[in-house]
């Protein structure tokens, strides 16, 4: 059987000690239209939190940035693995489509995939 993409209560960020939780010892990845702060959880499953100021305009415009960010998380939830997860909304994420959108956070997505540190280079020797 095919498991269900849907977002439920459980999968919801709500308080803002959460919020500020993931804002202090979460990882921060930005791109042109978000911001995504992600920290691994022990629930066995991701949860979300969106945001989206005033920045980014009317309550009609920053609902529909919401919207469209809850749908990204929906689809690709399965491969954020056990996390909690924060999307800052930028001005400009209506000035682009759908798409494009999802574009960004798929790269935001492969570049959280990406250790934490990489390995140093190993030094020259030095002849001396």
């Amino acid at each position: 059987m095919i498991p269900r993409a849907c977002y439920r209560r459980a999968s919801r960020l709500t308080s803002r000690q959460e919020f500020l939780h993931l804002y202090a010892k979460g990882r921060r990845v930005k791109s042109t239209t978000l911001t995504v702060f992600t920290l691994p959880n022990n629930q066995g499953h991701a949860r979300l939190g969106v945001t989206a100021t005033r920045k980014v305009g009317g309550a009609v415009r920053r609902n529909r940035a919401k919207r469209w960010l809850r749908e990204l998380f929906r689809q690709h939830q399965q491969s954020l693995g056990s996390a909690d997860v924060v999307i800052n909304a930028h001005p400009r994420i209506l000035e682009s489509t759908f798409q494009e959108v999802q574009r960004d956070f798929l790269d935001v997505l492969r570049r959280l995939r990406k250790p934490y540190f990489q390995p140093a280079a190993s030094p020259r020797p030095v002849n001396g």
